[in-house]
């Protein structure tokens, strides 16, 4: 995988903790100015922001990776531990399968942060309707009942962070599976 996939598999990520972040914020920042500050923020200021949300990216990627860990998939299907060595065979020996095997890994890095960013959208969103609510129902004024919308909302993040997790776990074994079946192939040939 070359480092402009990698820098914007971390942007991706980063830009989910970061709208956590913006509305956690409301909780010490008059929520009018935040609104106020993007409603009117120009491109210049957008670009300075990019390395902090890198580096969120990362950090956020980083701890879903302690949460979701993909140990028990691997010894189901490389109960030996050969998956390293699968994985290096796989890599020296066929470069269309090697970034096959990286695309995988950015979903599955992308799925397993996602799932951590919309537990995290849950919570923040929450909290900061729980703390602003004059803002928040005079922003949202179209909207009849506020609290159904809040409900529906904060259950489809929450559904999306639970098909992360069923989506991160499939990917996760089907690249397992791959691996341990092409490195056979190409040892074979």
């Amino acid at each position: 995988m070359n480092t402009s996939n990698l820098i914007v598999e971390f942007l991706v990520i980063g830009f989910g903790a970061m709208l956590s972040l913006i509305l956690m914020s409301g909780i010490i920042i008059n929520p009018e100015q935040i609104f106020l500050f993007f409603k009117t923020i120009e491109l210049q200021y957008v670009i300075l922001l990019l390395p902090i949300t890198y580096v969120i990216g990362i950090l956020a990627e980083r701890l879903s990776a302690s949460i979701l860990k993909p140990k028990k998939i691997e010894q189901k299907i490389f109960p030996n531990g050969s998956a390293l060595f699968c994985r290096t065979t796989v890599y020296l020996k066929s470069q269309s399968l090697k970034e096959l095997t990286e695309i995988n890994r950015s979903l599955r890095s992308i799925c397993r942060a996602y799932f951590l960013n919309f537990i995290l959208l849950i919570i923040s969103l929450n909290t900061f309707i729980f703390l602003n609510k004059q803002f928040v129902a005079d922003k949202l004024k179209f909207i009849e009942n506020p609290t159904l919308f809040q409900v529906a909302v904060s259950f489809f993040l929450a559904i999306l962070s639970l098909y992360c997790v069923k989506t991160y776990r499939k990917l996760t074994l089907q690249e397992y599976k791959m691996l341990k079946e092409q490195s056979h192939i190409l040892l074979n040939q």
